[in-house]
């Protein structure tokens, strides 16, 4: 019958199951932002005692594990989309590389804007972009374009959406799963794992103030262990010894 015809062709909607969307969170938010930064960095200064940003490899390593991983806990919602996206893998391909490119270009003036308008440096997430592209091009264009956006989409729209716009409906799922998302730029804000080098940058800040100090007949006395690494916002952490000592010099 035609009532029949039209529950045949009506689309399945999958729901994935609170304890994979749960699994998924905490993956992404205790593993992702959390756990697996720290174990990068120990790989990486495991491995070369000086690096000041994590290694290509260890960055490559944590990406396919986490959205491998994200992949794994979200597939029975991504089954029906892997099916439709390789019945036209060419197309949707080249719309991919297409998109790549969009995005780099609008990330450039999106930067370039906030810059001019408010005469302050980058977030956290624009620095780390801006320092990652002139030092590894193409591991900037995977994470951002690739792997970023194929982590937080099975995250929060296959994982948290689809789990409950099922079982609360459309707007509520809606204003959670857009909630989670937004808290993620505050937490890798806060989480930042750029490595910073305080011997280095302290020696180095101590040599500029020398010809300061001097004129006004003062000395400084460094002392910190060799290789001091931190993890936090280095242009942040120069403003701050920058002023203490610029204090010293005046007060």
């Amino acid at each position: 019958s035609q009532g029949e015809s039209i529950m045949e062709t009506k689309p399945a909607v999958y729901s994935l199951s609170i304890g994979r969307m749960l699994a998924l969170l905490v993956h992404y938010f205790a593993g992702y932002l959390y756990v697996y930064r720290i174990v990068a960095t120990k790989i990486t200064l495991a491995v070369e005692p000086g690096a000041t940003i994590l290694l290509p490899w260890v960055q490559l390593l944590i990406y396919v594990f986490t959205a491998g991983v994200a992949i794994l806990l979200a597939w029975p919602v991504l089954r029906d989309s892997s099916m439709k996206f390789r019945r036209n893998t060419g197309a949707n391909l080249k719309m991919s590389a297409y998109l790549v490119i969009v995005i780099l270009a609008v990330n450039m003036v999106l930067s370039l804007l906030i810059g001019l308008l408010t005469q302050t440096g980058n977030s956290v997430n624009q620095e780390e972009i801006r320092n990652a592209s002139t030092v590894l091009p193409l591991m900037t264009i995977l994470s951002t374009c690739v792997f970023a956006p194929i982590i937080e989409e099975t995250v929060f729209r296959a994982g948290a959406f689809s789990c409950l716009r099922g079982k609360m409906g459309f707007w509520i799922a809606a204003l959670i799963s857009s909630i989670l998302f937004g808290s993620i730029h505050i937490v890798d804000s806060l989480l930042a794992g750029n490595l910073v080098d305080v011997s280095y940058l302290l020696v180095q800040l101590t040599d500029e103030f020398y010809p300061l100090l001097q004129a006004h007949g003062n000395t400084i006395e460094l002392n910190v262990p060799q290789d001091l690494t931190v993890e936090g916002d280095a242009g942040k952490l120069a403003r701050v010894f920058n002023n203490l000592l610029k204090n010293a010099v005046s007060y």
